[in-house]
């Protein structure tokens, strides 16, 4: 396989040198062209690529010849055209300036010195020279001859001239020194405006800065208000946190007290014990009530009773649960019913 790829590739090569040799020996530039972009792709030997660098190289050089001369034929042709048209004026107006370009043109172009146009046109441009010549004597001498009438003149008005030309530099003095004046006035003008300007300015910035400056006072002294007021408030918080605390502890220690003072009257009233209290009586001694709806006993709502402040905090569990009271007669405990504190209802004790 690698042979048989190799004798491609070397079949390919000899195919496009023979294509190579072809357009050369045709000189087609466009097919040499081609064929030197696919021999740089095939890998087709250096020299047969040379040669054809070399022959297209060739072909382009004759071909910028062959442009060149047909560009300075075209150029020559273009040339004796224009002077044809300027020398026998056919429909053009002929000018020196025209003719003059129409002639430097032709010399570029590579027209002949002998060629009869070239010949013609200089002949012509000699005689626009002559013409011109003559006029520029004709003004020379209108020119001289106007200053000498002139000199004949001011001979004759001299005195009167040098009174008007005394007159006109007075005149003109006058002027100057008005001028002076005005500028001068203007200058003055124009400092004293700068001067009440440059005031205002200061006057302006003086202002400005007391404008600053109080405002920063007002600022300062609203800061400072601020902080004393923040100051103050603070203070009558923390006055009123402390009074807050005072009495919180005080109510403390007061509950404490009291608290510490009902301890002591229960332990006494357990040390005496409550033996012979019956449930009624029990009830009507803590929480100043009767001890049944019917009971004779008329409390006065507005007077409290003798212990209720001692025992009124246990009252109700202790008459939930039942009393360590002893029911009058039985010498035992007296339970919320039944006889002999069992529960239950009914019972005279149970009550």
């Amino acid at each position: 396989a690698a042979a048989a790829a190799a004798a491609a590739v070397a079949a390919r090569q000899a195919e496009v040198e023979t294509e190579l040799a072809n357009a050369m020996a045709a000189g087609n530039e466009a097919e040499l062209r081609r064929c030197l972009a696919v021999a740089q792709k095939v890998h087709v030997g250096r020299e047969a690529t040379d040669q054809a660098q070399a022959a297209l190289t060739q072909m382009c050089e004759a071909k910028d010849r062959a442009r060149a001369v047909a560009e300075a034929a075209a150029a020559h042709e273009a040339a004796l055209v224009e002077l044809s048209a300027l020398v026998d004026g056919g429909g053009v107006t002929t000018t020196r300036s025209k003719l003059k370009s129409a002639v430097r043109r032709a010399e570029s172009a590579g027209v002949a010195a002998v060629e009869p146009l070239l010949k013609r046109a200089r002949e012509r441009l000699a005689s626009y020279a002559s013409e011109a010549k003559g006029k520029e004597a004709a003004a020379a001498s209108a020119v001289a001859e106007s200053t000498a009438a002139a000199a004949v003149a001011e001979s004759g008005q001299q005195p009167k001239v040098r009174e008007q030309a005394r007159a006109r530099w007075e005149a003109k003095g006058k002027v100057r020194e008005a001028e002076e004046r005005y500028w001068h006035e203007a200058e003055e003008v124009l400092a004293a405006r700068q001067g009440q300007e440059a005031e205002e300015q200061q006057r302006w910035q003086r202002r400005q800065k007391a404008a600053v400056s109080a405002k920063a006072t007002v600022s300062a002294k609203a800061e400072a208000a601020r902080q004393s007021q923040r100051a103050l408030l603070q203070q009558r918080a923390e006055e009123e946190e402390d009074a807050q605390l005072q009495a919180a502890l005080a109510a403390s220690a007061k509950e404490a007290e009291e608290r510490a003072k009902r301890e002591a009257e229960l332990g006494a009233l357990r040390e005496v014990g409550f033996s012979g209290l019956s449930n009624g009586d029990f009830r009507r001694m803590v929480l100043g009530a009767p001890a049944t709806p019917g009971h004779a006993l008329a409390m006065d709502p507005n007077v409290p009773p003798p212990l209720a402040h001692v025992v009124a905090p246990c009252t109700e569990q202790v008459f939930e649960e039942g009393h360590a009271c002893v029911a009058p007669g039985t010498g035992e405990r007296a339970g919320r019913g039944g006889r002999g504190g069992r529960r239950g209802r009914g019972g005279r004790n149970g009550r």
